[in-house]
């Protein structure tokens, strides 16, 4: 298996970011992936979520709904637990459901 890509900028703010995104994970007891891989690359969660807010955010991130606008997030049930991250849940149930209007 080959390596993945590391170009994470790891700065004061990028590892007061994902401290704060962890704990925020543990509290609700969901499991947080801090360096998910795509295309062989470890993705820069930091980076994302500046590119998110720079372009008006996203009314899904927990993390954003609690941090930014002061609600309570409560995640469903596909983001806990030892199966929070493997391939049946991607994108969550909740989330296909809303998209497709399937109750399945």
């Amino acid at each position: 298996m080959s390596k993945a890509i590391d170009t994470i900028e790891r700065t004061l703010e990028y590892a007061q970011f994902i401290d704060n995104l962890q704990k925020f994970h543990s509290r609700k007891g969901t499991t947080l992936q801090s360096e998910p891989i795509l295309g062989g690359q470890k993705l820069d969660l930091y980076k994302i979520y500046n590119a998110v807010m720079d372009a008006g955010g996203f009314d899904q991130l927990g993390w954003e709904e609690e941090t930014v606008w002061g609600k309570v997030w409560v995640p469903p049930d596909e983001l806990r637990g030892p199966n929070a991250h493997r391939a049946s849940t991607l994108a969550g149930k909740t989330f296909k459901k809303k998209c497709t209007g399937n109750s399945k």
